[in-house]
């Protein structure tokens, strides 16, 4: 996995058992994924337009701050498909809440 340094500049990238998600800075986001879901694949791409968003930058304790940058309402665009059915994502809203710290808590996904 590879961060990116901030949420409108570079990519944030993951790969694992021949699944794949990035996402990077582009006046907005691009987003493409492949991921095996049972017998079929989730693979497409979008594109999220940058509108209006709040970014934060907040004091955690001594030495430590946290950014979130969080967004909703953004259009988006693009297709995926899963397996051979397409998805269309033209007209479409997206919501983002990405955040970068060191947390006072663990989090496991």
């Amino acid at each position: 996995m590879t961060f990116a340094p901030s949420s409108i500049v570079g990519a944030t990238a993951w790969e694992s058992r021949g699944a794949k998600v990035s996402i990077g800075a582009n006046d907005g986001w691009d987003v493409e994924l492949d991921i095996p879901l049972g017998s079929e694949r989730l693979r497409g791409r979008a594109h999220v337009e940058s509108r209006d968003s709040l970014a934060m930058l907040h004091r955690l304790g001594p030495g430590r701050v946290a950014y979130t940058h969080k967004a909703a309402g953004w259009p988006s665009s693009g297709y995926l498909e899963l397996g051979t059915r397409p998805i269309r994502l033209d007209g479409g809203l997206a919501a983002s809440d990405w955040t970068r710290s060191q947390a006072n808590r663990i989090t496991e996904w």
